[in-house]
């Protein structure tokens, strides 16, 4: 599953220089992107970038996009916080953490929790378990890099395409903190804003974006406190526009 695809080189990227799209969507006459609009961990805002820089790529394509195996920023570089661990007793699920990582790279001894980080293959498996706990977190120059990456392998889906047959829609609707691959739901950060639409991928975003912060009832009132408030300008300066609008 998920192994057929399209090679392209992006000279343009940083970091990420080759993108590996999945075959149906590289073979698509046109790409009408179906988007829903929220936030995320470490992409900011789940909208159109997101869609595609993730979910248009093959395997080995969402494989390179986390940087699997990068030596500076892959996930075994992940800051490690043992001391999280609140001991056997306090964690009734304590054994999904021995039981996560396919290469045995995670040990539970007595009350302690170890991590073999650098023999880590970046297969993720385990991230579910680590991060539900607080025991790894994204440093910021990774974070900084996932988003870059993000965006890079956005464009290489639209330039696959063709940058004048891709359309975006954004649906701003129970627009939640995380995002849907979450492993849990939570409560909307705001009030529904709406069904936003452009032939440029950032221009729906951002018209949500901007919505979310007039809007009576949202958390954007208070920008200390709401995460798409504070970093979703870094991510909308910085995304490669092609396209028209």
């Amino acid at each position: 599953m998920g192994t057929d695809d399209y090679r392209i080189d992006i000279p343009e990227g940083f970091l990420l220089k080759e993108a590996y799209i999945a075959e149906a969507i590289a073979a698509a006459d046109v790409l009408i992107t179906l988007s829903h609009f929220k936030g995320h961990g470490t992409g900011v805002i789940g909208g159109a970038i997101k869609n595609l820089g993730i979910g248009a790529q093959s395997r080995r394509g969402k494989f390179s996009v986390h940087m699997g195996g990068h030596p500076a920023y892959g996930f075994g570089t992940f800051a490690f916080h043992p001391d999280k661990f609140k001991g056997k007793k306090n964690d009734e699920n304590w054994r999904e953490l021995i039981e996560c990582c396919p290469f045995d790279l995670i040990h539970v001894i007595g009350d302690k929790v170890t991590w073999e980080s650098a023999k880590c293959t970046n297969c993720m498996a385990c991230a579910g378990a680590l991060f539900s706990r607080g025991l790894v977190d994204l440093r910021l120059r990774t974070w900084r890099r996932r988003m870059q990456l993000l965006r890079t392998a956005c464009l290489a889906a639209v330039k696959t395409v063709g940058a004048g047959k891709v359309a975006f829609i954004n649906l701003a609707i129970d627009i939640t903190n995380l995002c849907d691959c979450a492993g849990f739901a939570d409560v909307p950060i705001l009030p529904d804003l709406g069904v936003f639409a452009s032939l440029i991928r950032w221009r729906s975003i951002k018209l949500a974006w901007t919505k979310q912060r007039k809007r009576r009832g949202s958390r954007a009132l208070k920008p200390k406190k709401n995460m798409l408030w504070n970093a979703a300008p870094v991510n909308l300066r910085l995304v490669p526009r092609v396209g028209r609008d």
